[in-house]
């Protein structure tokens, strides 16, 4: 058994891994989104993208660190044996030095177990959901004194004042400046709604276009107007707005294991859980 870098010629063996991965949900894991050869041969370039070798010299096993967030996210570990998922993943952990995030299905077991025998703990768990489009759809009832506005009716520190008080782990736009708001929100693949009670801001939902599908990417209502079902109009209307488009096949959303009020809507609107996917962290440690 040799570990070692990628080298160029291991493309092909990579990316049967990479279909072995595919055939079953059950063995996701976060990898590289190239399936061709040339696509892929961009993507696992570096000195901490690893394979192992068997003793033929068949590549088995694949794993690299990323740049991510304080650290480095973990493309894999994906290997077609226990044993073998096990040696790369300690292998590549000896080249962390910042913490190391790792994502894989709530479903792999033989994953989940590695990472927690080396020291990872899990975060959450995020379920994902889609919707097919309807056949027909009909535009829901909007009670007096409640309004929908698009981005640049409502100022960019009531954007932000939502978006902090929504919800604990979002923080990622809170270094945001009103150029950065405004440049996002330009974008003809991105749209926001917000949700005003009596001129109010109290919730938004915003919806990202891809091709033929739609992601549901944020969505949250301000706590001090949550339990009055302000929640599933904005889902209501964030599915009719989604549709309207003749070309969205698909609407996408996702909710973490804490948002439980989220998931109960989601099933109630006709969305179907695809899968769940288990967050790690590993704190940085000189040994692996």
């Amino acid at each position: 058994m040799l570990i070692r870098q990628v080298k160029p010629t291991d493309t092909t063996d990579i990316l049967a891994l990479l279909d072995w991965m595919d055939a079953s949900p059950h063995r996701e894991v976060f990898s590289p989104e190239a399936r061709t050869p040339e696509d892929l041969s961009w993507e696992v370039t570096g000195e901490q993208c690893l394979v192992l070798e068997d003793d033929s010299g068949a590549v088995r096993a694949y794993a690299s660190l990323n740049p991510y967030k304080d650290g480095f996210l973990l493309e894999g570990p994906l290997g077609d044996s226990s044993d073998y998922t096990r040696s790369i993943l300690r292998a590549v952990l000896k080249k962390a030095h910042k913490p190391v995030y790792a994502f894989c299905s709530n479903m792999n077991q033989e994953v989940r177990g590695a990472l927690e025998d080396l020291g990872f703990g899990a975060l959450h768990c995020t379920d994902f959901y889609s919707m097919p489009r309807p056949q027909k759809q009909r535009l829901p009832f909007l009670p007096d004194g409640m309004k929908f506005m698009p981005a640049f009716r409502i100022s960019f520190q009531d954007y932000l004042e939502l978006y902090r008080s929504s919800e604990d782990v979002w923080s990622e736009r809170l270094t945001w400046t009103e150029e950065k708001y405004r440049t996002h929100f330009a974008q003809e693949n991105v749209e926001l709604m917000v949700l005003c009670k009596d001129g109010t801001p109290i919730g938004f939902a915003e919806l990202e276009f891809d091709d033929d599908e739609a992601t549901l990417a944020y969505w949250a209502v301000h706590p001090a107007f949550r339990g009055q079902g302000h929640g599933k109009l904005l889902l209501q209307y964030s599915i009719h707005d989604a549709f309207l488009k003749p070309h969205i096949m698909t609407l996408k959303a996702r909710a973490h294991d804490h948002e439980s009020s989220a998931r109960r809507l989601y099933e109630s609107l006709g969305f179907r859980l695809d899968r769940s996917v288990m967050a790690y962290l590993r704190e940085h440690h000189e040994e692996a």
